[in-house]
């Protein structure tokens, strides 16, 4: 992994990266003049083509419920993706604003040793759930686009890797499977791309809420510094602690604006991956196809990010807490005291990641998510065994 001075060196490299898969797909939201242009439009436009197709194939393969079913489990792919561009597209103005405020904090910090250590720390971390992230992705790109060959070379016949079919197109002719293959590859591509953005973008921009805490504790670290100081004047400490207080109204308005932005998009993804990762699981079991692996694979990932950035939130809001109790508050005067008293009470009052309000996102209920998804495996096991 590439070296970085300065965390601002990092979170532009990650940016620059972002930026690279958002032009493919019309959706670099970071730039002043993003505009809806034709790039945006086909995306949009395959993305409707692709629910169309999913639609036919349900009617097509009924009462067939194992096609059917296999057709289901690629929806989801769907329904997030197109929650994800909406998401990004419409609060396009809302991340520049974001993306602007974090390059100035990382300015500000990156020449403080203390502070750049800990943002460092963050971005590392950043990067190699990105780069673990990605690996799955195109892991799975790889499985489900090579299938059809390799299902060619081991057994002599066509078979498609994602069964869902487009409407007046024949997949048993020569020519039928060949457009139908050709447009499941750019189904394909566009997942890994588009999806991938939308994920990195919603990674940096959660996974940042770590940094920012880190630098808050910093601060009350060196709060505690200066009380120590014999030499020490009224108004240094209330600098700094005016600075405490500001750098703490700003990361609840960040959290909150972020719980509020994406609701939606994390219900979304629960469902999506959830019945995602059941159906692929099942339909692994009964068909043997090992390229659902590349699906499932690619779901898990997707789901433990999502509950992961949740986690973030819980654990940082946690020590946020534990860092103004920590802190000598006692030593300063009545004013300032009341400064920390308030910030201590909104801070026991912390902002969760959820989903529409229903279901937290932490690693409890990824696990949860998990366990429950093999109950569902199990019982269509147990269901499909009579057949």
């Amino acid at each position: 992994m590439q070296q970085y001075k300065t965390s601002l060196e990092s979170y532009d490299a990650f940016m620059r990266l972002f930026r690279r898969f958002s032009r493919l797909c019309g959706a670099d939201i970071m730039d002043d003049n993003f505009r809806v242009d034709y790039r945006t439009i086909t995306l949009c436009s395959i993305i409707a083509s692709y629910m169309v197709c999913v639609f036919y194939s349900v009617f097509h393969y009924y009462p067939n419920w194992l096609d059917v079913l296999e057709v289901f489990s690629l929806m989801g792919v769907g329904l997030q993706g197109a929650a994800k561009l909406y998401n990004c597209i419409d609060h396009s103005e809302q991340y520049r604003r974001r993306n602007r405020f974090l390059q100035k904090f990382l300015r500000i910090h990156s020449d403080h040793p203390k502070d750049n250590a800990v943002l460092m720390n963050v971005m590392t971390k950043i990067h190699v759930f990105k780069t673990i992230l990605l690996l799955s992705y195109f892991f799975g790109m790889i499985m489900i686009g090579g299938f059809p060959l390799g299902y060619y070379l081991f057994y002599g016949q066509l078979k498609l890797a994602m069964n869902f079919l487009i409407p007046g197109v024949d997949p048993s002719s020569s020519l039928g499977f060949g457009i139908t293959q050709a447009y499941h590859l750019v189904i394909n591509v566009l997942t890994v791309v588009g999806i991938g953005a939308m994920d990195l973008i919603i990674l940096v921009v959660v996974a940042s809420v770590a940094g920012l805490v880190d630098v808050y504790r910093n601060k009350l670290e060196e709060l505690d510094e200066l009380l120590d100081l014999e030499d020490e004047t009224g108004s240094q400490v209330r600098g700094m602690v005016a600075e405490i207080v500001e750098l703490h109204q700003e990361i609840v308005r960040y959290e909150t604006n972020l719980r509020d932005r994406y609701e939606m998009v994390n219900f979304v993804q629960l469902t999506s991956s959830v019945s995602f990762i059941a159906l692929n699981l099942f339909l692994f079991y009964v068909y043997d196809y090992y390229h659902v692996i590349g699906f499932l694979l690619a779901g898990v990932f997707q789901l433990m990010e999502f509950c992961l950035l949740g986690t973030i939130f819980s654990v940082k809001n946690d020590e946020m807490t534990l860092a103004i109790y920590n802190t000598k508050w006692y030593q300063l005067a009545r004013t300032e005291q009341r400064s920390l008293q308030l910030i201590l009470a909104r801070s026991q009052n912390s902002v969760e990641l959820t989903a529409l309000n229903l279901l937290p996102l932490n690693v409890e209920t990824f696990v949860n998510i998990m366990k429950n998804i093999y109950k569902c495996f199990a019982m269509l096991i147990t269901y499909m065994e009579p057949l």
